[in-house]
C-alpha cells in the first residue's frame, strides 16, 4: 500500500501545472517592482512569457525572464532567449545605411531605385516618374511615398505581405513566397501614393528597399553586412534574421502563441499552419521586421549605437543626422517624429528615442533609449493592441528612471562570455623582436590571443597635453589592476606600454578588458629590463640601413628599441617623447658582430610614445662586413635578439 500511495504520489507531482510566470535571471533588488508587476502583467494580456533587460552607460544591470518560452516543453524564458522583434530591425537596417554613408560609400540624398538600376517593373507596366526622386534619407524618414493602410484597413495595401506578396509573384513569374527584389519591382510598376517627402506614412517597404541599397553598395547580403558591421563590433552574436517554419527555429528561440491562434495556409503551398509559423515570410520581411534578438541583445545594440557601451558603433555627427526630424518638418506624432530609423521625442535635455515592434499573433517588442546613458528593451512571444503598449512602455521606462543610484555591477560577461578576451602567456612578446620572456616596465608588449579589440584596428590618440587615451578602440590593459597605455588594438592583438608600477614585483597579473568583458588574468614574470630591437636601422644621412645602402665601418647608426627598464624622470608614462626624453637608468651596451660597439646615445626617441627608445651607435672600425651583421643589445643583465644590419 506504501508502495501504491508513493506512486500515485509521484503522478500526482508530475501532473501539477508548471509554473507560468517562473522567473530566471539575476534578481536585482533596484528592480524588485518590475519582478512584482510583470507576472501580472504578462496574466492580464495572456501572454505567456517575455523578458525585460535595462542598461546603464553601457552596463548590463538588468536581464531577466518571465514565463514560459515553449509551454508543450515547460521551457521558462531566459534573460538570454531569442525573439522575434518586428520593427525593432528597422533600426538595425538605419543603422547599416547610416555607417556606409559615414564612411562615404553612400550618399543619404542620392536617388534609391537609381542605386538599384539591375531591378525593372514588370512587363507592360511602367514606373511613376515620381518613383526615382525617392532619395535614400526619406526612406529612412518614411517619406518616400508608399502607404500601407487603404481605405482605414491596416496593412491592406502592405506588399510585405500577402495577398500582395502573391500578386507581386503573379505579376512576374516569380516563386512563391516572393522575394524581396520580387516585391520591390512589382511595386516598381505601380503609382506612388503620394509626393516624395510631403507626407510622413509609416513604410516597411521602405525598408524592404534600404536593405537592397546595402547589398548594392556593400558587396554584402544584407543579414551578413549588418551582423559583420554592426552586431560584431558592438559584441552581438547570437542575432539573426528569423525563419518562417517552425522547424526552422533557431537554437533559443521562444515559440509564440495566441488566443485562439488562426490557422492559415502556408506562404511555401504546405498547407494549413498556425499563422506565426507560414502565413507570411519571414525571409521577405528581412530588413523591416525580420530579426530575432534578446532583450539583453537590444539594450546593447542601442547603447552601442553612440558608444555609451564601446567602441561607438556611429559617431556623433552621424547620431545627430540619426536622430534629427526630416525637413520640411513631417511630425509622426504630437510630440515626436521619425528621425532615421527611431522614433524621437526632443522635448528632454537629451533625446528619447525608441523604437516598437509586433508580429501579428506572434511577437511584441519596444527598445528606448533614454535621457542619461539608460537604455530599456522588452520582447514577448504574443502580440496585442490596445493599453498593452502605454503600459509597457510607461512601466519599464519610468522604473528605471526612477532610480537614484545605480548598482555598479554589469552582468553582460555573464551572458556574453564568448566576447571575452582571452589570450595566453607565451602570447605576451616583446612588440619589437616579438620574443616572448619576462615584461619590463616602460616596455611595449604586444599581446596575441582573441576578441582583444575592435574589427577594425584602432590606434590611440593623444590629448591636448600630449597624453596617450588609455584606450583604443574600447580595450583597457591592466597590470595589477593599473591600466597600461594603449598604442593598437585589434581583435587579435593589442600593444600597450607596461606601467613602471610593475618594478615592485617579480611577477604581475595581466588582464586585458573588451566590451564589459575581461580576460582571465595572466601571471608575467617581471625582470629590470628586456630589450628587444625594431626591425629598422637608419645610416648617419638617415637613409635605411639595407644591402643596397650598408654603412661604413665607423659610421653612427640608428636603431629604436623598447624594454630598456626604468626611466629618468619618473612620471611620463604615456607622454611624448618629444616632450620629455628620459634615459635609460640601466646601463645600455651593444655589440655588431659580436665586437663591442660604441653607444653614442640612448634615450626615449624623439617624437615617439613612450616605451620607444633611439640607440645610436657607431659601427667598431674593424667589424666584420655583411649584408646581416648581427647587432646585439644589453641593458643590465639582459640581452635582445639579434637583428641584422648591412655594413661595407
Amino acid at each position: 500500500m506504501a508502495e501504491n500511495r508513493a506512486a500515485l504520489l509521484w503522478v500526482a507531482l508530475c501532473l501539477l501545472p508548471f509554473p507560468s510566470h517562473a522567473q530566471t535571471g539575476i534578481a536585482v533588488p533596484k528592480f524588485d517592482s518590475l519582478d512584482q508587476w510583470m507576472p501580472g502583467f504578462l496574466n492580464r494580456w495572456n501572454i505567456r512569457g517575455g523578458s525585460l533587460a535595462v542598461a546603464k552607460d553601457g552596463r548590463l544591470i538588468f536581464a531577466r525572464g518571465y514565463g514560459l518560452a515553449d509551454v508543450e516543453a515547460h521551457a521558462p524564458v531566459e534573460p538570454e532567449s531569442l525573439f522575434r522583434i518586428g520593427s525593432v530591425s528597422k533600426p538595425l537596417t538605419a543603422a547599416g545605411i547610416l555607417k556606409l554613408a559615414e564612411e562615404g560609400k553612400l550618399d543619404l540624398d542620392a536617388k534609391a531605385f537609381g542605386l538599384l538600376n539591375h531591378l525593372t517593373p514588370p512587363p507592360n507596366t511602367h514606373s511613376d516618374p515620381r518613383l526615382f526622386e525617392i532619395t535614400v534619407r526619406q526612406l529612412l524618414h518614411h517619406t518616400g511615398g508608399f502607404v500601407k493602410d487603404k481605405n482605414g484597413v491596416a496593412n491592406s495595401n502592405d506588399p510585405m505581405r500577402p495577398p500582395m506578396t502573391d500578386l507581386a509573384s503573379d505579376a512576374l513569374g516569380a516563386p512563391h513566397p516572393a522575394s524581396p527584389e520580387t516585391i520591390i519591382r512589382y511595386m516598381m510598376g505601380l503609382p506612388l501614393d503620394f509626393a516624395p517627402g510631403t507626407q510622413y506614412h509609416y513604410s516597411s517597404f521602405g525598408y524592404c528597399v534600404l536593405a537592397r541599397i546595402i547589398e548594392k553598395v556593400s558587396g554584402q547580403p544584407y543579414a551578413e553586412y549588418i551582423q559583420q558591421a554592426i552586431l560584431a563590433p558592438a559584441g552581438i552574436s547570437r542575432m539573426r534574421l528569423g525563419r518562417t517554419r517552425f522547424r526552422d527555429r533557431a537554437p533559443g528561440e521562444v515559440r509564440y502563441y495566441a488566443d485562439p491562434m488562426p490557422i492559415s495556409y502556408s506562404v511555401y503551398g504546405e498547407g494549413p499552419v498556425e499563422f506565426p509559423y507560414g502565413a507570411f515570410s519571414m525571409e521577405a520581411i528581412d530588413a523591416s521586421g525580420g530579426w530575432i534578438a534578446s532583450a539583453m541583445d537590444l539594450v546593447r545594440f542601442a547603447s552601442a549605437l553612440d558608444g555609451v557601451h564601446k567602441p561607438a558603433l556611429l559617431e556623433p555627427e552621424t547620431v545627430k543626422a540619426m536622430l534629427s526630424p526630416p525637413d520640411p518638418l513631417v511630425w509622426s506624432g504630437q510630440d515626436s517624429y521619425y528621425g532615421l530609423g527611431w522614433f524621437v521625442r526632443p522635448d528632454t535635455p537629451e533625446p528619447y528615442w525608441w523604437h516598437s515592434g509586433g508580429v501579428p499573433y506572434c511577437a511584441s517588442s519596444f527598445v528606448g533609449r533614454l535621457p542619461g546613458g539608460i537604455s530599456v528593451a522588452a520582447v514577448f512571444n504574443g502580440n496585442v493592441s490596445g493599453s498593452f503598449w502605454s503600459e509597457m512602455q510607461s512601466v519599464l521606462t519610468s522604473t528605471a528612471e526612477k532610480v537614484a543610484e545605480w548598482p555598479a555591477h554589469d552582468l553582460a560577461p555573464r551572458y556574453y562570455a564568448q566576447d571575452a578576451p582571452g589570450f595566453l602567456r607565451e602570447g605576451v612578446v616583446n612588440a619589437a623582436s616579438f620574443a616572448p620572456g619576462p615584461v619590463a616596465p616602460g616596455e611595449i608588449v604586444t599581446i596575441f590571443g582573441e576578441r582583444l579589440g575592435p574589427s577594425r584596428p584602432a590606434l590611440a590618440g593623444f590629448d591636448s597635453q600630449g597624453l596617450m587615451e588609455k584606450a583604443a578602440g574600447g580595450t583597457r590593459v591592466l597590470f595589477d589592476g593599473v591600466a597600461a597605455p594603449i598604442v593598437y588594438s585589434f581583435a587579435m592583438q593589442v600593444s600597450a606600454i607596461v606601467p613602471y608600477a610593475v618594478a615592485a614585483g617579480p611577477t604581475t597579473q595581466v588582464t586585458v578588458e573588451y566590451q564589459g568583458a575581461a580576460s582571465p588574468p595572466v601571471t608575467l614574470d617581471v625582470a629590470p629590463s628586456a630589450p628587444g630591437l625594431f626591425m629598422v636601422a637608419a645610416n648617419s644621412d638617415q637613409s635605411l640601413n639595407s644591402a643596397s645602402r650598408p654603412a661604413a665601418r665607423g659610421e653612427e647608426i640608428v636603431l629604436y628599441a623598447t624594454g630598456e627598464g626604468r626611466t629618468d624622470p619618473d612620471g611620463t608614462d604615456g607622454k611624448l617623447a618629444s616632450e620629455v626624453r628620459p634615459k635609460p637608468l640601466l646601463a645600455v651596451e651593444a655589440t655588431i658582430g659580436g665586437q663591442p660597439a660604441q653607444v653614442v646615445d640612448a634615450g626615449a626617441a624623439p617624437g615617439m610614445v613612450a616605451g620607444v627608445m633611439q640607440v645610436n651607435l657607431r659601427i667598431p672600425t674593424d667589424a666584420q662586413a655583411g649584408n646581416a651583421v648581427p647587432v646585439v643589445l644589453r641593458v643590465g643583465s639582459a640581452s635582445s635578439t639579434a637583428f641584422p644590419i648591412a655594413v661595407r
